[in-house]
Formats: C-alpha cells, sequence, structure tokens
C-alpha cells in the first residue's frame, strides 16, 4: 500500500478538532470570558457596528475583557446600516475601524453581517452588491483582513446567488443545525466551503451569558 493511501486511511479514524467560540452583544465581563476560556472557547467575534448606524460601546468593553482574560483570537464584525438615513459603506467602514483603533485595541478580522433581506437591506441586489464590495475594499485598505457572514437563502435574496464577487473572502457559515459540521453545506456565491459556521444560536451558557456559539476545524 503506497504511503499517501495509508495516510488517507489512518485519517478517516482521526477526529477533526473543533476550534470552538461565539458571539455575542450581551455585556460580558472578564471573569465572564475567564470561563468560557475554561469551558474550551478560543475565540471571540464581537459586533462593534450597529445596523442602526453607530458603533457598539457595550461590545466595545467586550472585546478589551476578552483580551484582558487571555483570548488571543478576537475578531469583530459590522452589521451595516443601509437605511435612508445611513452613511456610505466606506464611511461605515471607516467609523468601525478608527474605533477600534481609538479604543485601543486589536482585531484580528472584520467580518461584514449579510442576512435578513427583508428587514436590512435594499431590494435593488445591485446596490446592495455595490455596498458589500466597497465595504470589503475599504477593509482591505485600512490595512485589515475581511470575511463574509451569511448563508445560501439570505444571500440568494440579498445579492442573487450567482454573485461571486467576493467568493476569495472567507465565509463565516449561518448554519443554525446545532451540530458542528459543514456536511449540510451547500455551495453557492462561489464558496465551495465554509470557513467557519455559526451551529448554535441564543445558547444559555454556563458561564452565565446567551451566545452564539461557531467553530472551524
Amino acid at each position: 500500500m503506497k504511503i499517501y493511501q495509508i495516510l488517507v486511511f489512518i485519517s478517516l479514524f482521526i477526529p477533526i478538532r473543533a476550534i470552538l467560540g461565539f458571539d455575542s452583544i450581551n455585556p460580558i465581563s472578564t471573569e465572564n470570558f475567564t470561563c468560557f476560556l475554561k469551558e474550551g472557547y478560543e475565540f471571540y467575534i464581537g459586533r462593534i457596528y450597529k445596523s442602526i448606524g453607530e458603533v457598539d460601546v457595550t461590545v466595545m468593553e467586550n472585546i478589551k475583557n476578552a483580551k484582558k482574560a487571555g483570548f488571543n483570537f478576537i475578531d469583530g464584525y459590522i452589521f451595516p446600516c443601509l437605511m435612508t438615513k445611513c452613511k456610505t459603506a466606506k464611511e461605515q467602514i471607516q467609523d468601525t475601524l478608527n474605533f477600534v483603533q481609538n479604543e485601543g485595541v486589536q482585531i484580528g478580522r472584520l467580518w461584514i453581517d449579510v442576512q435578513d433581506g427583508d428587514i436590512y437591506w435594499e431590494l435593488n441586489q445591485s446596490f446592495n452588491q455595490a455596498f458589500i464590495l466597497e465595504a470589503v475594499k475599504e477593509v482591505e485598505a485600512m490595512g485589515l483582513k475581511v470575511g463574509i457572514y451569511t448563508n445560501k437563502t439570505h444571500w440568494e435574496k440579498i445579492v442573487g446567488n450567482e454573485w461571486n464577487a467576493v467568493a476569495n473572502k472567507p465565509l463565516w457559515w449561518d448554519n443554525w443545525s446545532g451540530k458542528k459540521s459543514f456536511d449540510d453545506f451547500v455551495p453557492f456565491g462561489g464558496w465551495k466551503f465554509p470557513d467557519l459556521q455559526q451551529f448554535n444560536p441564543e445558547y444559555k451558557s454556563s458561564c452565565g451569558v446567551v451566545i452564539d456559539e461557531s467553530w472551524y476545524p
């Protein structure tokens, strides 16, 4: 048996290690984050910009507390504002990342939340596409990595299933199956596989905070 066949055979019986983390907009103390570390959570993703067009002061404190507790992997996300009074995508990204810089914190990546098209996005898919592209380009222009949070249903409604202009960015897959698995993933938007999965929303954790659980292999 050739060596690569042996390796493939062995790999079938080696469980994939799941890196567990969470997001939450609820206030989280340093003590809470210490508890989460003890429970095996390794990353936190905090909402830095709200859909009403303002930065999230509460979650910024969460990010600081996560760092104090010893979390090494901290990301942020923006829930874009597309109401008439809202700023441009570029301005929203600038407000978000300037807020991060002014607060003296660091994040590894900024995720752009693309969900609930009937509530938060325009009916015009071309407009939404342009908005997302502008946001992605501005994040990178300001020197940070960027990713997309969405699923097939949201994507199809908001920008159209075949639009793949940001398929080279990591995908944080919204799939509330309750299980840590990519098995149900159906390709869309140019993505063949997700990079991480939000699998268990509104979880009442043993650390006293309601969270949305995510994982990646």
